[in-house]
């Protein structure tokens, strides 16, 4: 009896050894967003770069909305996407030139979103807004 189960125990470790990779090539990469530019807690002025960053599977309707204590906007914008070769994911890279005066002496949420599928990625920054020119 004890062989039996060393047996079946032994088939199922080497079955989930030839398996797991086949799981894993499809999960290898964990969606998300990320704002690379300005930095959270940064103090911007004048024009602005916002840069993000996505990565995972069927990536579309990237957007950026920054909301500030007395204005909110929200910007459509076009980006690129690469396919690294061979990874099956892909990566947008999005840039927007901000021209911050309708926020100057404001603390603003920056948020970047993107769907992958139908699910939502973001990622949110606080900046402060200086009302000096850089």
């Amino acid at each position: 009896m004890q062989t039996r189960k060393t047996g079946i125990a032994m088939a199922l470790a080497i079955a989930l050894l030839f398996l797991a990779p086949l799981g894993a090539a499809s999960e290898s990469v964990i969606p998300y967003v990320n704002i690379n530019q300005p930095k959270d807690g940064e103090t911007v002025s004048g024009v602005t770069a916002i840069e993000f960053v996505a990565e995972g599977y069927n990536l579309h309707d990237p957007s950026l909305s920054i909301s500030g204590e007395h204005v909110g906007v929200a910007f459509p914008l076009n980006c690129e996407i690469v396919v690294p070769e061979g990874s099956g994911n892909q990566v947008m890279y999005c840039q927007y030139e901000w021209n911050t005066k309708e926020f100057a002496d404001q603390k603003v949420i920056i948020n970047a979103s993107v769907y992958e599928g139908e699910k939502v990625l973001n990622d949110k920054v606080g900046v402060y807004v200086s009302g000096e020119r850089a």
